[in-house]
């Protein structure tokens, strides 16, 4: 190509200058017959060189045509497995996110509805990270643990206040039954 495009160069400035010498006969009304032949035969060569570069380019661009459809035919199958890539990266994310972020919160909501019925007796949340929701997670054990301990030191205040109360009333019966004794 590069060849035809020098040789149709040289042969295009040949033919400007036969039809410039051939358009000066024509005003000077000389012979010009010879002249037009010459620039006849140099406009079939160039005509013959720009179809030759017509013809190649052609060729090059059927080439790159094929190339390129053989390239965007295959963008379907590639979208496609682009589309499976990014269901299959968002499944994994949704797994990780429920794993990791909605299951910590659902046990922490389950033992916070567990903890409201007076139920003191389930095991702790299990810690696996270490970020927010595992240190809510820690807190919410450590306050589960006092407050159990709180119930059971105010269960045994409340049982011996209990004792202590019927003691004093078993006392008082003691004294008005020692009363009365000494009465009669």
């Amino acid at each position: 190509q590069y060849a035809l495009l020098a040789a149709a160069r040289t042969t295009l400035a040949s033919f400007r200058r036969s039809c410039t010498d051939t358009l000066a006969l024509v005003s000077k009304n000389l012979d010009y017959a010879a002249a037009y032949a010459q620039t006849i035969r140099v406009g079939e060569y160039l005509k013959a060189y720009f179809q030759a570069l017509l013809h190649s380019a052609i060729s090059n661009g059927q080439a790159v045509y094929q190339r390129d459809m053989a390239l965007i035919n295959r963008i379907p199958l590639l979208f496609m497995i682009s589309v499976i890539l990014v269901i299959l990266g968002m499944a994994v994310w949704t797994r990780w996110v429920l794993r990791h972020v909605v299951a910590p919160i659902r046990d922490l909501t389950r033992a916070t509805r567990e903890l409201s019925k007076n139920q003191y007796d389930l095991p702790d949340i299990k810690v696996y990270q270490e970020d927010e929701l595992a240190q809510l997670a820690r807190m919410f054990n450590k306050m589960k643990h006092a407050t159990h301990d709180l119930v059971d030191s105010l269960r045994e205040r409340s049982e011996m206040e209990a004792r202590l109360r019927e003691e004093a009333v078993q006392r008082m019966k003691t004294e008005a039954a020692m009363d009365s004794l000494r009465l009669s």
